[in-house]
């Protein structure tokens, strides 16, 4: 989720923003779930990013400061996305979008939706795989009613069976 939440939401602040300053990062090298994600869908996975030092950073799936990539500093944080629980500190105001369902995509799209943002099929298609890879297929406990009117909603636009999808994300994460 957090690979695919790095791209989402740096798409999201730069329509919203109308610029293109957000570029997504990663920590770390990716799994074989979301290699499988960006073969399948074409999807081109970020830069990782070593040391932030000096870097403004916008944070996805996560807000912790023993979670966040060498070298960021909470003054350099310009806000986060995240489902998972906040502990977070800053010097300023930022912009946060925290709430309890069951991945952070389910928050992204909800923005796209609220500010009114075209959301590109490519996108769609990363948002369906992330919700489905957070909520194990829409079967974990932290799986709300929104993640599965979400999913349902892109599976059917997209004309993807998300059950099978599932299980095709579950085998890629097995291997």
């Amino acid at each position: 989720d957090s690979v695919l939440s790095a791209i989402h939401m740096a798409y999201f602040l730069n329509q919203r923003e109308k610029k293109q300053d957000y570029i997504p990062v990663i920590a770390g090298n990716i799994n074989s779930e979301t290699e499988y994600i960006s073969s399948k869908f074409n999807i081109q996975i970020p830069e990782i990013l070593k040391d932030a030092t000096g870097k403004k950073l916008f944070l996805v799936d996560h807000n912790e400061a023993t979670q966040r990539v060498n070298g960021s500093q909470s003054e350099n944080i310009v806000g986060f996305v995240d489902h998972h629980k906040v502990k977070f500190e800053c010097p300023s105001p930022i912009e946060i979008h925290a709430m309890p369902w069951g991945s952070t995509n389910t928050i992204i799209y909800d923005l796209f939706l609220k500010e009114q943002i075209p959301i590109p099929e490519k996108i769609k298609q990363g948002i369906l795989c992330a919700i489905l890879s957070d909520t194990v297929i829409l079967k974990s406990p932290t799986t709300t009613q929104i993640d599965r009117k979400v999913v349902e909603m892109l599976s059917n636009e997209l004309k993807i069976d998300f059950q099978k999808l599932g299980m095709e994300l579950f085998k890629a994460k097995s291997n």
